[in-house]
């Protein structure tokens, strides 16, 4: 950091207590006018930067709450007519369903931890969360690309960012009940949870049969949208029985017997 004398305007080094060209003694700390303006600008550009990111994540909230209420207020109308232009909102709509399950789940087995032995507290969150949210983020990803699959020889120039777009979109529904269990369940409103938890699951293979036929329907090439709704309920449920049986819910249901 160099210091100006402020009689002459001549740069000088930190240390230095006169003016080297006109003798003038220096005050401390009088910085650079050219180090100050540099300072000055990188401060600007930090807080520039910040600015932009947290405009971006408001302007970001502001289009999916738009999304939500549009879609909610007609799910097939305007579900079917989203795609690739939506794909940022499909795809947090499908990753908070991910999310409000294993975060339902946690919630429901401490309560009944809570109330039926007096040990809520010790339900680990680790295990009854982090596990499940991955494992259902998986299926989800999985039934994409399914969708994908089986609505691809209808649609020569389908983009897997439009078929996030359009499931996500049918999506919402389901997320939003899935969010109510998780509501009921904190409530410990058992008598209703499980109907509704159910539901909001069933939701995805009915958002997903509304996507395949959004996409096929009028199609005159590919797979009919019938053949192309069993297939991927077939998928799915192979994917189910293969991965969740021997690859998790035998371990979890173990480290919840442990527990």
């Amino acid at each position: 950091m160099k210091k100006v004398c402020q009689n002459c305007q001549t740069e000088v080094s930190e240390d230095s207590k006169f003016c080297t060209s006109c003798g003038t003694q220096l005050e401390n700390g009088a910085e650079s006018p050219v180090v100050a303006a540099k300072e000055e600008s990188a401060a600007t550009a930090g807080g520039t930067s910040t600015n932009d990111y947290a405009e971006q994540g408001k302007e970001l909230a502001k289009n999916y709450w738009q999304h939500l209420v549009h879609i909610v207020k007609s799910p097939m109308r305007h579900g079917k007519a989203e795609g690739e232009g939506n794909f940022v909102n499909g795809l947090i709509t499908l990753v908070l369903f991910s999310l409000f399950i294993p975060l339902t789940i946690y919630f429901g087995i401490r309560a009944i931890a809570s109330s039926t032995f007096g040990m809520g507290s010790a339900v680990p969150f680790g295990t009854m969360f982090f596990k499940p949210f991955f494992f259902i983020l998986l299926f989800v990803a999985v039934a994409v690309g399914i969708i994908f699959a089986v609505v691809k020889p209808s649609v020569a120039d389908l983009h897997i960012k439009s078929v996030v777009g359009r499931f996500g979109a049918f999506m919402v529904i389901p997320t939003a009940i899935m969010l109510l269990s998780l509501l009921i369940v904190s409530l410990k409103m058992f008598s209703v949870f499980f109907y509704v938890f159910f539901l909001g699951f069933i939701g995805l293979f009915i958002a997903a049969t509304f996507a395949i036929y959004s996409f096929v329907h009028n199609k005159d090439k590919g797979i009919d949208g019938f053949y192309g709704v069993l297939l991927f309920y077939f998928g799915s449920f192979l994917f189910l029985k293969i991965v969740s049986e021997n690859l998790f819910i035998n371990q979890f249901l173990n480290e919840m017997l442990y527990f």
